[in-house]
């Protein structure tokens, strides 16, 4: 869907984020849903290393 990336500039050129990750989940009629993921990463940015936490997920959703 062309509005979640035009959701996703917006608020990148609002805060300048290192990473996003957007999620939007449409509820169209006639029993069609979509859900769409985009996501933002600041050239260079690397994501830190999970720090598994006991009794936790072992996955992000």
């Amino acid at each position: 869907e062309a509005v979640t990336n035009r959701i996703l500039d917006d608020l990148v050129a609002a805060c300048a984020p290192r990473y996003l990750r957007l999620r939007a989940k449409f509820n169209v009629r006639g029993g069609i849903y979509t859900t769409v993921t985009v996501e933002h990463r600041r050239p260079g940015w690397k994501a830190p290393a999970p720090v598994p936490v006991p009794g936790g997920p072992t996955s992000c959703q």
